[in-house]
């Protein structure tokens, strides 16, 4: 369907540059479009225009038109119209894909600003402590030209080779670390697993403790 909205999308810009389409023309292709292809939807004027913006944002860019086609037709719709940045527009197409985030969760998450928060945020480490002056320094440069050639989605880490989750702070760590971003797991660690009692154990001490009355 992307791919078939792109031809579409440049059809159009293609005649308008070489034929001065307007609106109406646009609107009576719509039109045969949805008589040629009854019970088939999405070739409203408004999308047909969509189209068209969609192939002007990324005709010279083709690493985002890659992205894009990946990506469910509405996102990319919600991405053109609140994000004008490439790289923003990088950041949040990657994050549908390796998330599967759905076009309510891409909304809110450009509102709230996930891009920049994801720029600004501290990058943890302990290169200082676990290694001496001169190649704790070499190793944050590294972390940062790294982070640079990278676009991971919120939770991910920038070691991705071994999908490092900082659950705890980096205190105590004496290997040196370094994490672009952290997230809780919803999951317990397995080597937690054995040393924390079981919800059914829980239980039977909060009944011990508030037993019921007679």
């Amino acid at each position: 369907m992307i791919r078939g909205y792109w031809e579409i999308g440049k059809g159009i810009v293609d005649r308008q540059e070489r034929m001065g389409w307007g609106k109406g023309v646009v609107e009576r292709l719509s039109s045969d479009l949805r008589k040629g292809f009854p019970g088939t939807t999405g070739f409203s004027t408004q999308n047909l225009w969509y189209m068209r913006k969609f192939y002007l944002a990324y005709r010279a860019a083709p690493i985002l038109q890659q992205l894009a086609g990946e990506l469910p037709w509405f996102s990319n719709v919600a991405i053109m119209d609140k994000v004008a940045k490439p790289a923003a527009r990088e950041y949040y197409m990657r994050a549908v894909t390796k998330m599967g985030w759905s076009r309510d969760v891409l909304i809110h998450k450009i509102e709230a600003q996930a891009f920049e928060r994801h720029r600004t945020a501290p990058k943890q480490h302990n290169f200082s402590l676990a290694l001496p002056k001169h190649m704790a320094e070499q190793a944050g440069q590294a972390m940062k030209a790294f982070q640079r050639r990278i676009h991971p989605s919120e939770s991910s880490s920038a070691n991705r080779g071994t999908d490092l989750r900082s659950n705890t702070p980096l205190r105590g760590v004496t290997r040196p670390v370094g994490v672009s971003e952290y997230t809780v797991s919803p999951k317990l660690p397995k080597r937690l697993a054995g040393a924390l009692p079981s919800p059914n154990q829980l239980r039977e001490v909060l009944m011990g403790a508030c037993p019921r009355n007679s």
